[in-house]
C-alpha cells in the first residue's frame, strides 16, 4: 500500500508493507510545511497501529529549518510514546548538523545501511 502527498516545498511519499513504513520525502520541511508534514505523517501512524517501525528516507531532503526538526521530534515523541521505532536514512550533512545544533542528535536513529536492506531484515524476523 502507498499514500503521497504534496505540500508547498515537500513531496511525501509512504510504502508500507507487514510491519514497516517507509515515508519517503523530497524537498525541504520548514515553517511552512511543516505542520502539515507532521499531521500527515501523525495520521499514518494513528491509522496504521500494527506497523512496528518508521523509517524516515532523507535522501531528497536539501534542508530543514528549526521548526522542521520540532516536527520530526514530536512524530519521534509520539512514536516513542506507542514503543514504536523511528529511524532516519539518507541525512545529509547540513541537515544533520542542524538536528546537532539544536541538540536532538543523542534521541534520533541515524542510520547509515541501506533502507532496503533494513527494511527486508526487518520483515524477514
Amino acid at each position: 500500500m502507498e499514500n503521497t502527498i504534496t505540500l508547498s516545498g515537500l513531496s511525501i511519499y509512504t510504502i508500507k508493507s507487514k510491519r514497516v513504513i517507509v515515508i519517503k520525502m523530497s524537498g525541504y520541511i520548514d515553517i511552512y510545511n511543516s505542520n502539515d508534514f507532521m499531521n500527515f505523517v501523525g495520521k499514518e501512524i494513528e491509522e496504521n497501529k500494527h506497523y512496528d517501525y518508521f523509517l524516515f528516507d532523507f535522501k531528497n531532503i536539501n534542508y530543514v529549518s528549526s521548526t522542521g526538526v520540532g516536527a520530526i521530534m514530536k512524530l519521534y515523541n509520539d512514536l516513542d510514546f506507542k514503543n514504536k521505532k523511528m529511524e532516519l536514512f539518507n541525512v545529509s550533512k547540513s541537515v544533520k548538523d542542524v538536528i546537532d545544533l539544536l541538540g536532538f542528535s543523542s534521541f534520533l536513529r541515524f542510520n547509515s545501511s541501506s533502507i532496503n536492506e533494513y527494511k527486508e531484515n526487518i520483515e524477514s524476523n
